[in-house]
């Protein structure tokens, strides 16, 4: 049997050291940067886009993060008020389910957009890294979303209780 388990773990790993490598090499660039600025009185145009890439890549896997993790903001108050077992499974198979179609324009309208830069040739001006790198990252996110509500799918249908 394929050890899923362990596949997820090595996911979950992964988006974590992504995210935590991103938002620290974000505050060292912020930091050399403003050293340059006003201590030299220099600043490093190049870094500037780098940052705004690095960043963004950190904040967006966060979203996948968060979502494997639970800790989304949801509607407790409603669904704890909620005392229908019943229903509450409804309210759960309808979040799941629009969560994977939304996850699923996103990984798709992402990719087009990808597509675009890359066609187009667009790059950004000073580092002249191609915008096609920095839109990347919704494809990959809109993705490990879906695959995500793909397995809360499964264990919803499996029958096991999903802690909140």
């Amino acid at each position: 049997m394929f050890p899923i388990k362990k596949l997820g773990d090595s996911f979950n790993r992964m988006e974590n050291a992504v995210s935590i490598f991103g938002m620290c090499a974000g505050l060292v660039l912020i930091f050399v940067n403003v050293v340059a600025r006003y201590i030299f009185l220099k600043p490093i145009a190049e870094i500037e886009e780098i940052i705004v890439i690095v960043l963004a890549w950190a904040i967006i896997v966060g979203f996948s993060i968060d979502l494997g993790d639970k800790s989304h903001i949801c509607m407790d108050v409603v669904y704890d008020a909620i005392k229908s077992e019943k229903v509450r499974r409804g309210l759960d198979l309808f979040a799941y389910l629009v969560g994977a179609l939304y996850s699923g324009f996103i990984a798709f309208y992402g990719y087009q957009a990808v597509a675009l830069q890359h066609k187009t040739g667009r790059v950004y001006p000073v580092t002249e890294i191609p915008r096609w790198i920095a839109y990347l990252i919704i494809v990959l996110v809109g993705v490990a979303m879906l695959g995500r509500y793909i397995v809360f799918l499964v264990k919803f249908f499996k029958g096991k209780k999903e802690e909140k």
